[in-house]
This record gives C-alpha cells, structure tokens and sequence, in this order.
C-alpha cells in the first residue's frame, strides 16, 4: 500500500479509472463465492497507492488500469484477459456482459443466478447486505 516504487510517486487515477477499479471491485464481490474484501480501496486510490485493498495491482500504463488481482487471479484473468477457462462457474454469456460491464461501463450489471451458479448472492444476510449495496451503487450511477 505504497505510491509506485518505480516511479518513485504517487499514482494520479482518472474519473474512468476509479470508476473501473470500483466496478471491478463490486462485481468481484457480487460473483464470487469468498467473502471478497476490498477494505482501503477508496484511501488507497486518494493516496496514490500501486497496490489497492492490498490485492489490487495497477498501473496507468496498462491497456486496462488493473494490472493483477491477488485475491482472485482467476477472475482478473477472466474479466481482462477474456480467459472463459478461469471461471468456468460462470457462464460465457454472463462473463461477456460483466466484462463490458466493468471495462466500459456498456449494458447492465447481470446478477448472479445460485441455480446455474456464480455465487450465492441471495443467503441471508450475507445476500442482504450484497442486495442493499448492489442498490446503493446503481443509485450512485457506478
């Protein structure tokens, strides 16, 4: 949770940048099973940290400003290297709307269905909490 080390400064996000980190995140919480945990995110992003949540590496030289995901390398390889193997609880045609979802802000954000899989969106109150956030976030226009 440093500024880039080899820049030597602090990393300067744009709007679009933020907003693309942030849709990664929500969806990463949305459609994965682990209780994914973005704490820091938006401190991080205002300090200019390389390393987002503790997880997130970016880089505003790379064609998509999220360079790695530690927490969940199979789902950053499938959202910004098109890889369908990664995730393959996902259908390719949900993987295709989240991917232009969190990459260019196009279409809706698909929720997940527990019959098919990705996730378990609707248990308790874990499914709650996601449900109130999924809610406060689209009435925020992200």
């Amino acid at each position: 949770m440093e500024p880039d080390p080899q820049a030597g400064e602090m990393i300067f996000l744009t709007s679009n940048e933020k907003a693309v980190i942030r849709r990664y995140a929500i969806v990463c919480q949305l459609w994965r099973e682990k209780d994914e945990d973005f704490l820091g995110l938006e401190y991080d992003m205002a300090a200019g940290c390389s390393i987002l949540a503790g997880r997130i590496a970016i880089d505003t030289r790379s064609r998509h400003i999220i360079v790695a995901d530690a927490g969940d390398r199979a789902f950053h390889a499938a959202i910004f290297y098109n890889d369908r193997g990664a995730v393959p609880e996902i259908a390719a045609k949900d993987l295709r709307r989240l991917r232009r979802y969190i990459i260019h802000r196009k279409g809706v954000l698909p929720v997940p269905n527990p019959v098919r899989g990705g996730g378990n969106p609707g248990g308790g109150l874990l499914g709650q909490l996601r449900s109130k956030l999924r809610a406060c976030w689209m009435r925020h226009g992200h």
